[in-house]
């Protein structure tokens, strides 16, 4: 598929060909490089935005998704918590204390 994908492009050389390593086995991903060759250097950011979008159009129309990291956030002792916010919801707007900073008691 990336191959075809460069293959396509009019801006890729024929000779030498473009050529495709499987790089790695990664626990979310497969990852490859693509080579390939253009004849205008000062193309080099247009061809390979190109080269992106259409692996991308490629991979939707096969069906492939590209996976995306997931963070699961676990808040334990949740009684703390709602102490806390009671605490500084409870105090008066000008002795709440933010960001960690020392409760400012005025005189």
């Amino acid at each position: 598929m990336l191959l075809k994908v460069a293959v396509d492009n009019p801006d890729v050389l024929k000779t030498p060909e473009p050529a495709v390593t499987l790089d790695e086995f990664s626990p979310s991903s497969i990852n490859f490089t693509l080579y390939s060759f253009i004849g205008d250097i000062n193309k080099t950011g247009s061809i390979r935005t190109q080269l992106s979008m259409a692996i991308l159009d490629a991979f939707a129309e096969a069906g492939i998704e590209i996976p995306f990291g997931q963070t699961d956030v676990v808040v334990r002792k949740m009684d703390w918590l709602r102490d806390v916010i009671a605490e500084y919801t409870s105090s008066p707007v000008d002795q709440r204390r933010g960001n960690g900073s020392p409760r400012i008691v005025p005189s």
